[in-house]
């Protein structure tokens, strides 16, 4: 899987978990996310990597030996699919 579906399939789920519902491309996620959502959704996206369910780079693969730089480096790509996504950040396409 690649890494923007599994952070935006991670998202929903847990917003699935806690009830809310959400409408990709119609209003931004970050609505709906607090801190303890967004963690509840890196550590789903880090248990993925290290279950080798996500596609990870070869360069990056020493990460999955290092749960600190990986949980790092799942924070940041959370935010940046967040950013970038129009699915979740509410229709906004980048070039």
């Amino acid at each position: 899987m690649t890494q923007k579906e599994a952070i935006f399939n991670a998202i929903t789920s847990i917003l699935d978990e806690h009830d809310i519902e959400f409408e990709p491309k119609i209003v931004s996620v970050n609505r709906y996310l607090d801190e303890d959502k967004k963690a509840e959704i890196v550590e789903l996206v880090v248990k993925g990597f290290t279950n080798y369910a996500i596609d990870i780079s070869e360069e990056a693969e020493w990460m999955l030996q290092d749960k600190v730089a990986l949980r790092e480096f799942t924070i940041n790509l959370l935010s940046y699919w967040i950013r970038r996504d129009p699915r979740l950040n509410g229709g906004i396409y980048y070039v």
